[in-house]
């Protein structure tokens, strides 16, 4: 699905500290995490589209049948019953901030997520406190698609236009057919996505 330009794309100062937030759909960081990550997961209005006044009352009644299944095989997984995408999220963040410092520009990373702790609310003022002067958001999903871009950015979109309403912000709406990114992919998969001479349709799905 083609994003729409809703979102902001101010101009970025190389000079200036940058703040990295990178974002996503999040995980439950516990066994005891796991009911209230899917309630808010599924009152969500964009991923069930329903009137608002029903999306809480449907939220929580899918979160209390689904914990019990859902807890198990996140305990499986074998990482103390939580999702391993925050701390995968804050290594990725660290490294971005690294490469970019080395190429001159001063930037400062930390995750933001939709659905479970870290909340954007979070890292926007951890950044802040880091010294960062104007933002790039930057979504862990490729493609656009409003249940997952859309959502995600639209939240954080809204803790920076609360908590740093001078700041630049740059807001990065998909990136699965840029070229710095499609030249890493082997030909088929740059093929499949529409980066390479052949375009294929393709389809969103949340991790």
């Amino acid at each position: 699905m083609t994003a729409p330009r809703r979102f902001r794309q101010d101009h970025l100062d190389p000079a200036r500290t940058t703040g990295l937030i990178l974002c996503g759909m999040g995980g439950p960081d516990g066994p005891d995490a796991v009911q209230p990550f899917l309630r808010n997961l599924f009152q969500d209005p964009q991923i069930i589209p329903i009137p608002r006044p029903l999306s809480p009352l449907l939220g929580r009644l899918i979160a209390w049948r689904r914990a019990p299944a859902v807890r198990r095989r996140y305990l499986e997984m074998g990482f103390g019953g939580g999702s391993p995408q925050v701390p995968t999220t804050r290594t990725q963040g660290d490294r971005l901030a690294a490469l970019l410092g080395e190429a001159g520009r001063p930037t400062v990373a930390l995750p933001a997520m939709r659905y479970w702790r870290p909340f954007p609310d979070e890292a926007v003022r951890g950044l802040r406190e880091r010294g960062a002067e104007q933002f790039l958001v930057l979504p862990m999903y490729p493609q656009y698609s409003d249940a997952t871009n859309g959502s995600t950015l639209s939240f954080v979109q809204r803790s920076l236009d609360r908590l740093a309403p001078d700041a630049a912000v740059h807001m990065v709406e998909a990136w699965h057919l840029w070229t710095a990114s499609s030249r890493r992919w082997p030909p088929t998969r740059a093929a499949a996505c529409g980066a390479g001479p052949t375009r294929a349709p393709t389809r969103s799905s949340a991790p």
